[in-house]
């Protein structure tokens, strides 16, 4: 009887073992080219994502070198202004200055031998 069992157990045991290993030499083939096509598409996914990062980061980089140099050109014009405004206030300080003197009659303009003179 036990023989009759493992007959009729083994014989389909042995025809799925057969079919199994026909089939999964095949499959195991195909799920590690799979498996490797998987891979080198995650490398080239994960270059491309480091590559958008980098690009990303070097944007990034740029616009903050864009606000710096506009703030520093802002800074530039404001120090051109108040040294403008200086000049013009010392000119017209000068200028007052000569008027007062020459007012009360102690004006002593330069003349070209005095200028002469300086230079040597």
């Amino acid at each position: 009887m036990l023989a009759w069992i493992v007959a009729r157990i083994g014989l389909p045991a042995l025809a799925l073992a057969a079919l199994v290993a026909l089939y999964e030499f095949p499959i195991v083939g195909r799920v590690a080219q799979v498996e490797r096509d998987a891979r080198s598409g995650y490398v080239l996914e994960t270059r491309a994502i480091a590559a958008e990062a980098q690009l990303a980061e070097t944007q990034r980089q740029l616009a903050a070198g864009r606000k710096a140099l506009a703030g520093y050109a802002e800074a530039l014009a404001n120090a051109q202004r108040s040294e403008q405004l200086a000049s013009d206030a010392l000119e017209s300080e000068i200028l007052r200055h000569e008027q007062t003197i020459r007012g009360a009659g102690r004006s002593y303009p330069l003349t070209d031998a005095d200028l002469e003179f300086l230079r040597r």
